[in-house]
């Protein structure tokens, strides 16, 4: 029969006159669990896994066993060197259970002490093999079933049903680590809106356990509780929230500057804490100051949030806002409000001042206001301004007014100034007025051009004419100047001529310039023309020109042309160029 493995120690003093029943009276009176097992990182696993429980177990038994043989050792004369045992042991050595003297000789005191600490397995293993303890062992084993068997069929339970049936099984529970960590495992069947509450329970009775089994039941259960999506996120979004929180608090010890650098940092990471709590987070900061700075770095910070909260933000930034930088982002943003806000909002910041900067953001802001009071906005900020930059904004916000007032507006800002900006933007809007009044819009606005950038959006906006008014006004911009982006543009709009002057057109453009990007638009535009005309002006601009660049656009264009043409377009490009650059452009003929 192979003998216990023994280790050098000797038993205590006095222990060579104890028999066995001393012994085993000895071993009911060691300290608890708690005080006397150290656990350390090598043998610690957070949730009581196997290993863990067979190491405790191990050192019980082992310190009890050698206790004896020791004792018996130095009794029968052995030259093994006596050493004081203890429960504190470095190493943990594997016990043979079933023939461990202290099994079949355990004490109940002792049994009830170390089951708590066993895993199913080594209960029926200690219950096979010791009458003594079997009874006892076997209720332990029993509740312990009991138990993982209704953890287990949770899940086969209706949803609605899972919540009450982990209730009764918690409420009948004893508190004990592994039954808990069982139950922890059963977390995700829970229904979301019930988890708090389980959670709760879970932490109620893992408070009765001992302190390094409480530790571990809670950080098992908060495992689970960020495995979960939603868990995570409620989880995360509380610390970011605290923790935005203590940062304001802790900018209270600074000084004035210090604190205001410190809170406008804070403005711009406020975007880090979750929606629904960020405009608890703007009107903390807008409690602790109120300079222009931080100001400018909460603006905006609202966006995304529920109507309602977007609302509160901005007007409580627009109460403590003086500055016009601020209030000209204020009123930017006011297109984010409630519709039935706006003209409110709007007129809010335009009774707090007239800076131009602001203004210009308001006359953009004229088209979240409502349809009834565009008009009369629009008015009121052309009686308080001569701004040329805001008069540039109200000229661009001539399309937003009904269209019975648009030319009024249109002359009323024409004849107020003739800044190149301006000018640009009421060519721009030349489309927005009645037929009728457009060409005399457009006369009016090219008898004072003389920039380019106004001349070339007059170019531009020669598509928007009647069809007979078109190659006159080409003819007259083509006659004033050859800049190189106007001529850009009016090669563009050759596809918007009568059919007849077209050939004439290209044939100008190409005598005044050889620059490709000038020309390039002959070719680009040819997909603006109704399918039936492309194939003849497409063949117009190859006939005329044969620069590789207009040659490329070509190439691409053949897309656009009927699919009977295709292959006789492809084959003219072959033969004329065999340029890389061109041949890359040509489509497969049979897409």
């Amino acid at each position: 029969m192979r003998m216990p493995k023994t280790s050098n120690t000797s038993p205590p003093p006095g222990a060579e006159n104890l028999d066995n029943r001393q012994i085993s009276r000895a071993a009911t009176a060691l300290p608890s669990a708690q005080s006397s097992i150290p656990l350390t990182d090598a043998n610690r696993h957070p949730y009581g896994s196997p290993r863990d429980d067979r190491n405790r177990l191990n050192l019980f038994v082992r310190d009890s066993r050698d206790a004896r043989v020791s004792w018996r050792r130095s009794s029968t004369g052995s030259d093994v060197a006596p050493e004081t045992p203890g429960l504190a042991t470095q190493q943990t050595t594997a016990v043979d259970t079933h023939r461990s003297p202290l099994v079949t000789k355990m004490p109940m005191e002792l049994t009830q002490h170390v089951a708590k600490y066993l895993p199913a397995a080594a209960m029926a293993a200690l219950s096979a093999t010791n009458k003594t303890t079997r009874y006892q062992l076997n209720g332990l084993l029993r509740e312990r079933k009991d138990f993982l068997d209704k953890s287990k069929t949770l899940k086969a339970l209706p949803r609605e049903r899972r919540f009450e049936a982990l209730k009764n099984i918690l409420s009948g529970t004893h508190p004990r680590a592994d039954v808990l960590h069982d139950l922890i495992n059963a977390y995700g069947h829970i229904p979301r809106e019930h988890r708090a509450d389980v959670t709760k329970a879970i932490e109620e009775k893992a408070a009765l356990l001992a302190s390094h089994e409480r530790d571990e039941v809670r950080d098992h259960l908060n495992s689970h509780i960020l495995s979960t999506t939603q868990g995570l996120r409620e989880w995360q979004n509380l610390r970011a929230v605290d923790s935005f929180h203590d940062e304001i608090a802790a900018t209270e010890s600074l000084d004035a500057d210090q604190q205001i650098a410190a809170l406008v940092m804070l403005g711009k990471s406020i975007g880090g804490v979750p929606y629904e709590y960020r405009l608890d987070a703007i009107k903390s900061i807008l409690e602790k100051a109120n300079a222009p700075s931080i100001l400018l770095a909460l603006e905006g910070r609202f966006i995304g949030l529920p109507p309602e909260e977007m609302s509160a933000g901005w007007h409580a930034i627009l109460d403590k806002a003086q500055d016009p930088k601020v209030l000209a982002n204020l009123a930017h943003h006011i297109g984010f409000l409630p519709r039935e806000e706006t003209s409110a909002a709007w007129d809010a910041i335009f009774e707090k001042t007239q800076d131009p900067r602001v203004m210009q953001q308001l006359a953009r802001g004229i088209c979240d206001l409502p349809e009834a009071e565009k008009i009369s906005a629009w008015n009121e900020m052309f009686e308080n301004t001569q701004h040329p930059k805001v008069l540039e904004q109200l000229a661009g916000s001539i399309c937003e007014l009904p269209e019975a007032d648009r030319i009024s507006a249109w002359y009323a800002v024409f004849e107020n100034t003739q800044h190149p900006k301006v000018l640009k933007k009421l060519a721009w809007r030349i489309s927005s007025l009645p037929a009728a009044e457009m060409i005399s819009a457009w006369d009016a606005v090219f008898a004072e051009a003389q920039d380019p950038e106004v001349l070339e959006r007059l170019a531009s906006s020669i598509r928007d004419l009647p069809a007979a008014e078109r190659i006159s006004a080409w003819n007259a911009i083509f006659e004033k100047t050859q800049h190189p982006a106007v001529l850009g543009t009016l090669a563009w709009t050759i596809v918007h001529l009568p059919q007849e002057e077209r050939r004439a057109a290209r044939d100008a453009i190409a005598a005044k310039t050889q620059y490709p990007q000038i020309l390039a638009p002959l070719a680009q535009s040819i997909c603006e023309l109704p399918e039936d005309k492309r194939s003849a002006a497409w063949i117009e601009v190859f006939e005329t020109i044969q620069l590789p660049k207009v040659l490329e656009e070509l190439a691409w264009n053949i897309r656009y042309l009927p699919e009977e043409e295709r292959r006789a377009a492809r084959d003219a490009i072959v033969a004329k160029i065999q340029d890389p650059a061109v041949l890359g452009q040509l489509p497969n003929i049979a897409e």
